[in-house]
């Protein structure tokens, strides 16, 4: 079984969201679960510069742990998000399903 990479950072893409916690296999799957997520809609030819950009974003801007909002969480391939600093994180992306999760 794959150990899972664990990240959090700001994310700017979805207004009123503060963070956002991601578990992945790399940083190439975690970039590509937040185009699936933040870009369900675009075209194939689409997703390479978008994951790329995700990548550098991921490496430059968001920490390589889980942080202190996720405590007692377990993580789970996929994408939590919160609406303000300390809410409780929502799952929103499962990453082993490949499908966006009820978020409200």
């Amino acid at each position: 079984m794959k150990k899972l990479k664990l990240y959090n950072g700001h994310c700017g893409r979805i207004k009123d969201n503060d963070c956002v916690y991601i578990a992945a296999y790399s940083r190439a799957d975690a970039a590509r679960m937040m185009v699936r997520l933040f870009d369900p809609s675009c075209h194939k030819e689409s997703v390479k510069p978008l994951e790329g950009r995700w990548q550098r974003e991921i490496k430059e801007y968001f920490g390589q742990c889980w942080g202190n909002t996720m405590n007692g969480i377990k993580p789970k391939h996929g994408i939590w998000l919160t609406k303000k600093y300390n809410d409780k994180p929502v799952f929103v992306y499962d990453g082993e399903k490949e499908e966006i999760v009820e978020y409200g």
